[in-house]
């Protein structure tokens, strides 16, 4: 039997703790942490208690199904698993824990059955939409069982179309149970550390269109599949992979990828590309060529940023342009995992994703509906005639339109992949307040803000007195209080209304533990437009008083 990580025993019970309350939770954990053992530890510490529980378990590709599988036989060698997959030639419906696609099963709730637990591994990929496989199933199952439970696990617990998971009136889940992020893995030892060069090769994509929050597939292939652009990209990568073993490069399309793969021939590179139509028997030849070292380089559009695992991966080239946070997280995360021999994974970034989307232990996470965006139209110059923005000729005359411009940039792209021990300034998306008790001393505040997925702690005492008394009082002028200042914690919560948003915070990790940032500067938004008032009555929550015994007011 296979021995759990701390957290990962910290993870499956906190999960098991949060059904206690909700009947839908969030299980939070990076590329690399290990979520199908923590899914296979929970079902079989919750069967070990309920013998007669019932799980199943979908994903969106057979190889999730078949990784989750074996992961729970690893752990629980005997478990009576099965599974639901047509790509895997299975067809259980009446195992006690049951793996599934959900293509197979969508339709097939009332064959399976009574279900206590469904859990979905990749959850972000949920869609709020009543008629989408997962929405359906998930209806049906119900129907059966309105008191089943789901558990979402995922990476990147948002979507582009909706923000946080756990957010908006039609959100499935409830809560997030429990979170562990890229940076905690790395300080642990778990991960290898990503570390960037700045390519002189950049892609320019300011004519390319969004829809769904995300460039339209085929104007972004267009736009970057050039001849020119991928030689540029190509001999950089050559230079900076020398003594590299294992590369995988992230296309914008399958002529993209082809592109590429051929440059890298002309250069002596052994290189395969792989993309959806790829025969499942050729595909898996590509993958075991690429892991005994015969394939240097491999060429994929999105089919290798979910589910692969070659921890031997020790460079990851961009150049797939996107907006997409978990797309993002996923196609860098491939490269983070540990190997013998490897120190480092080099991310070349020719798409200008990590100076958009920010490192990846510090996310920006873009809300929904914001952002003014181009309108969908373009004028013909011969006719005038208003076409749709994705039209290559003109509806009227005929006329085609030029293709999205793509420069190459003298300047390198180096931005970290990682946030930087300096401090750094962070937009925040919300901020709540907190009654904060501690024995012996004056009631404080406690102020959490999100930034991204990220909640970040700082403390306030209108009610001490020195160093912290300042802080305090000038934190509340920089957000718009009044004077005279709060003297007690109560009356700050009773004054909040006064106060502005925070727009921004400066964080830099803290020097005793740097699983934890400190707040060091903030500013506030110039628009009066506070947030809800707390209840002043509540104090925080116990499970935020993890760093209590550290404070010394």
């Amino acid at each position: 039997m296979l021995e759990l990580r701390p957290y990962q025993r910290e993870a499956i019970e906190a999960v098991d703790a949060a059904f206690e309350a909700v009947d839908s939770t969030l299980l939070v954990a990076s590329v690399g942490a290990g979520k199908t053992l923590m899914q296979a530890g929970f079902i079989q510490r919750v069967i070990g208690k309920f013998p007669k529980a019932r799980f199943v378990c979908a994903v969106h590709t057979r190889e999730l199904v078949r990784q989750n599988f074996e992961a729970l036989l690893r752990v629980w060698p005997f478990c009576p698993a099965g599974i639901n997959s047509a790509a895997l030639g299975r067809r259980d419906t009446h195992s006690q824990v049951l793996f599934c696609s959900i293509q197979s099963v969508y339709k097939a709730a009332k064959k399976i059955g009574w279900c206590d637990c469904l859990i979905v591994d990749e959850a972000h990929l949920i869609s709020p939409k009543g008629t989408t496989m997962y929405r359906q199933f998930i209806e049906e199952l119900r129907a059966i069982n309105p008191d089943m439970r789901i558990l979402g696990m995922s990476g990147t617990p948002y979507r582009l179309d909706t923000g946080l998971l756990t957010e908006g009136g039609d959100a499935l889940f409830q809560s997030v149970a429990y979170e562990i992020g890229v940076a905690q893995l790395i300080d642990e030892g778990y991960l290898t550390r990503p570390i960037s060069k700045g390519t002189a090769t950049t892609l320019d994509v300011s004519g390319v269109h969004l829809r769904g929050g995300d460039y339209i597939a085929g104007e972004l292939e267009r736009a970057v599949n050039k001849t020119e652009i991928t030689e540029a990209a190509v001999n950089e990568i050559i230079q900076y992979g020398n003594g590299r073993r294992a590369w995988i490069v992230f296309a914008a399309g399958v002529d993209h990828a082809t592109e590429i793969r051929d440059a890298m021939r002309r250069h002596g590179v052994s290189c395969e590309m792989v993309e959806g139509n790829t025969h499942a028997a050729e595909r898996n030849r590509i993958i075991q060529d690429y892991k005994a070292g015969h394939i240097r380089c491999l060429t994929n559009v999105n089919v290798l940023s979910i589910g692969f695992d070659y921890p031997g991966i020790d460079l990851v080239a961009l150049m797939r342009p996107t907006q997409s946070p978990a797309l993002y997280i996923q196609q860098v995360g491939r490269g983070l995992r540990l190997s013998p021999g490897k120190s480092d994974c080099l991310i070349l970034d020719f798409a200008r994703v990590v100076s958009t989307l920010g490192p990846i232990d510090a996310v920006r996470i873009k809300k929904p509906g914001t952002g003014e965006g181009d309108a969908p139209i373009r004028v013909c110059p011969e006719c005038q005639s208003i076409n749709h923005a994705s039209a290559r000729t003109c509806v009227d005359c005929g006329h085609e339109f030029p293709e999205p411009e793509v420069k190459v940039h003298a300047t390198a792209a180096d931005a970290p992949v990682l946030s930087t021990e300096a401090a750094t300034w962070r937009p925040v998306s919300s901020r709540n307040f907190y009654l904060h008790q501690k024995t012996g001393k004056p009631d404080g505040i406690k102020v959490v803000y999100l930034c991204g997925v990220t909640g970040i702690n700082e403390w306030l005492g209108p009610a001490h007195t020195g160093y912290f008394k300042t802080k305090t009082n000038k934190w509340w002028l920089t957000h718009g209080g009044q004077r005279p200042f709060p003297t007690t914690a109560m009356e700050f919560l009773e004054r909040q209304r006064e106060l502005l948003p925070t727009a921004e915070i400066k964080v830099a990790p803290n020097q005793t533990n740097p699983r934890y940032w400190d707040v060091k500067d903030t500013r506030a938004s110039s628009a009066h437009n506070p947030l809800p008032a707390c209840n002043a009555n509540t104090p925080e929550p116990d499970w935020m008083k993890e760093l209590d015994d550290a404070i010394p007011f």
